[in-house]
């Protein structure tokens, strides 16, 4: 078994030299991709071999303790709050590290992304509003757009995976609503880069299990919009503090031509 072993791990290896930063997801896929190249009877006797899953087994010689001096080692790195793997050598990954980290949000966002549209809706049917059918976008990176509409009054909404790509959004956005984070980074590198200096846009954040939704950035002439938000009295804090620091206000809500 051990030349079966030395086999999967070459092939990993070379995964890896092609694909020089990866998550977690993308390690188990490719472990998975070569266990199941090996006959039903090679898989039992590797699993017997190692006295273990051998995925999981693979997984932990690559991240933690190496099984065998052929298996290839990957040292973890935080991006954005998040964990990626790389090669143990000293260079710098950035451009590596951000396109692992837009596949890992494209590839979050075909859960999320849904599960977000879902408490919008809610949240702006509660407002009072008619939500349109969201049109999925996939540049710059996935995200949702819709349009709602209360009386003359309409917002052009953007749902995105990560405040990450929030500078990105079209210059159409009213509101951009993004998910919370596993850490402040992101939302801390926002403010620190202002990166919609000069946009006069809402910023949402939404939990998605909680099935609420807070400001973050600007503030909304709707007082059902404010009222609705969670912990509204926080809510207009939030907006005072924009303003006081020279923020440009959201942009009002925009009055339909009749």
């Amino acid at each position: 078994m051990e030349e079966v072993l030395a086999h999967v791990f070459s092939n990993l290896g070379s995964y890896f030299s092609e694909h020089r930063v990866v998550y977690e997801q993308e390690i188990r896929e490719a472990i998975h991709i070569e266990i199941g190249r090996l006959d039903k009877k090679t898989k039992v006797g590797l699993g017997k071999y190692l006295d273990s899953d051998p995925e999981e087994a693979i997984f932990q010689s690559i991240v933690h303790e190496p099984l065998s001096v052929f298996s290839p080692t990957l040292a973890v790195r935080d991006y954005m709050g998040e964990s990626f793997y790389t090669p143990h050598v000293h260079r710098s990954f950035m451009d590596e590290l951000e396109e692992a980290f837009a596949r890992l949000m494209k590839s979050r966002a075909k859960e999320i992304l849904p599960k977000m549209e879902a408490v919008t809706r809610n949240f702006l049917s509660k407002s009072g509003y008619t939500v349109s059918d969201s049109t999925d976008r996939d540049e710059p990176i996935k995200l949702k757009e819709m349009t709602a509409v209360k009386g003359g009054d309409s917002i052009n909404l953007y749902i995105l995976p990560s405040i990450a790509y929030a500078q990105e959004c079209p210059e159409s956005a009213q509101v951009i609503a993004v998910p919370t984070e596993k850490t402040p980074i992101p939302f801390i590198r926002f403010q620190r880069e202002q990166q919609l200096k000069g946009k006069n846009i809402q910023v949402w954040v939404m939990d998605p299990d909680r099935e609420t939704v807070s400001p973050f950035l600007g503030s909304s002439s709707d007082g059902e919009l404010a009222k609705n938000f969670d912990n509204p009295e926080l809510a207009e804090m939030t907006a005072k503090h924009y303003r006081s620091v020279g923020s440009i206000p959201a942009r009002k809500i925009t009055r339909k031509a009749k």
